[in-house]
């Protein structure tokens, strides 16, 4: 430390007189650090995006869509299908009903019968009985439903009142100083009545808090021949298994239904997340592009700053300078500059990261990743100098001077 105090008189001195060349390279490595910060803020939010749970276990759960054709006849109906898929070995539970990451419908909630009052939109997931044990809700508060909570779909009136479940994050949206179980909610619907709050559900994994806003609905479907998600359950680790069993079985028994689809929940977060993990996958390439050409950059300048300051070299190694003395003093140099530079960086870092957040969402840049990328600027200029710096002292004087 003292040896660099020392030093800093004679590195200020030298820098002003070459100060062209060192604000070019501080501002390249203050924009270079701008630009790696707010992509690597891309990359971690994306990161967790992927790994926020939609509050199902997706590792047991496979969905077979059959769709009906139309004019042509069905003899099966809903429960039959139900208990067909019940039958297959080692499913656990089966519901018509689609899980999270598909299309999921919306309707606007309202704590009161006024249709003029405030209205939230929540996620709805309607589907047929046994649908919450299907999905394996976390039910923190009330309870699930029962065999006799789902009403027969024949016999929904609009002024029947639907049992649901809905999550904590509705729950505390609509009563933020109480709790939604045993409330009645209002849509321009049925009405629905709370018997049980769940940890979570989230329909959607787009980062928003509204992502979590759910409705679970069960309604009993028994004679009716329907088409659509029919969602199973499995015991852990036969899901390769059960589901091409259950879908061979479900395109027997519905010669009047297509498979549009047949995929694990698993699966479709992969699909889900395709777009922005190749966008992560891109912008970490892009990113050790830049790192690259920012050490091919430093080394190129070094080497043509050691070259027009050959002279000095030569001086300071006929005076008795030790190598490392050298070595130590352009390192320091060095560092001055991109030290300043990755400052400066941090500082657009996050006036930029600020109108991103602002405009398009994207979330603020935590410390731990400014200060990550400033250390990774400094580590690689202090690579890229010190092995350029070590290739020139080690030659004579003599070769030097000439």
């Amino acid at each position: 430390m003292n040896r660099f105090i020392v030093i800093i008189p004679t590195i200020l001195a030298m820098l002003r007189r070459q100060k062209f060349i060192h604000i070019l390279l501080l501002l390249e490595v203050a924009v270079l650090t701008a630009v790696i910060a707010n992509a690597m803020a891309v990359v971690a939010a994306t990161q967790g995006q992927w790994k926020t749970p939609t509050g199902v276990d997706e590792a047991d759960i496979g969905v077979i869509r059959s769709i009906g054709v139309v004019g042509a006849s069905n003899p099966s109906t809903a429960a039959q299908n139900l208990q067909l898929l019940r039958a297959i070995p080692n499913v656990v539970s089966a519901a018509y009903g689609a899980p999270p990451l598909m299309n999921t419908a919306t309707v606007e909630v309202r704590r009161s019968v006024d249709s003029q009052a405030t209205s939230t939109l929540a996620y709805i997931f309607q589907g047929s009985q046994g649908l919450a044990q299907t999905l394996g809700l976390d039910v923190v508060m009330g309870r699930t439903f029962t065999a006799d909570d789902p009403p027969p779909a024949n016999s929904l009136t609009d002024s029947s009142i639907l049992p649901v479940l809905v999550t904590e994050a509705l729950s505390h949206h609509l009563f933020p100083n109480s709790s939604a179980l045993g409330k009645i909610l209002y849509t321009d619907g049925n009405p629905m009545r709370v018997i049980g709050i769940v940890r979570h559900l989230r329909a959607q994994i787009t980062g928003a808090p509204t992502d979590d806003l759910s409705i679970v609905s069960e309604i009993r479907i028994e004679q009716e021949n329907v088409g659509g998600a029919f969602t199973i359950r499995v015991r852990k680790g036969t899901l390769n298994q059960a589901l091409p069993q259950a879908a061979s079985a479900m395109e027997l028994h519905n010669p009047g239904h297509v498979q549009a689809d047949v995929f694990t929940l698993s699966d479709k977060r992969q699909q889900y997340f395709a777009s922005d993990m190749a966008v992560t996958r891109l912008l970490l390439v892009v990113c050790s592009i830049l790192l690259v050409m920012l050490a091919c950059g430093l080394a190129a300048l070094t080497h043509f700053v050691v070259h027009r300051r050959s002279r000095q070299i030569a001086v300071m190694r006929a005076l008795g300078a030790m190598r490392r003395d050298i070595v130590f003093f352009f390192s320091c140099e060095n560092f001055i500059v991109v030290g300043s530079g990755a400052v400066l960086g941090v500082i657009i870092a996050i006036g930029v990261n600020i109108q991103l957040a602002e405009h398009f969402g994207l979330a603020r840049l935590p410390g731990t990743l400014l200060f990550a990328t400033a250390v990774s600027m400094l580590a690689v200029s202090f690579v890229a100098v010190t092995l350029t710096i070590r290739r020139t002292v080690h030659r004579e004087p003599a070769a030097l001077l000439g």
